[in-house]
């Protein structure tokens, strides 16, 4: 619904974390939400509700920043769980990023000029 705006790119990083930051646009100068995906997603044996998942659980982090309590920065606090869990494929992508993504990036690792 327009409600949020960010880029989505594949992450260069072979260590499998997918992340989202804030950047600026060199040609506008405006800041811009960044989610870069790991690129163990980035295989034919991954679902799209494994990718949706993880653009979901980025998406998050936009609307849910992190925030500090007692010293501590919280990132994956309670209401950012609970809304998490409302992704209609939560256990199925939860299962798969448990299970098959961690093959996958072993994979790009052996093979270092995987892409």
């Amino acid at each position: 619904q327009g409600e949020l705006q960010a880029r989505i790119t594949w992450s260069n990083r072979v260590g499998g974390l997918s992340f989202h930051s804030k950047r600026t646009d060199p040609l506008t100068g405006e800041e811009v939400n960044l989610i870069s995906i790991s690129r163990g997603y980035d295989f034919e044996n991954c679902p799209l509700y494994a990718v949706f998942g993880v653009v979901y659980h980025e998406c998050l982090h936009i609307v849910i920043p992190p925030v500090m309590e007692n010293g501590r920065r919280i990132v994956h606090g309670k209401n950012f769980r609970q809304r998490e869990r409302r992704y209609i494929y939560y256990e199925q992508w939860i299962k798969w990023h448990k299970e098959v993504l961690p093959k996958n990036i072993r994979m790009m690792k052996k093979k270092k000029n995987f892409w």
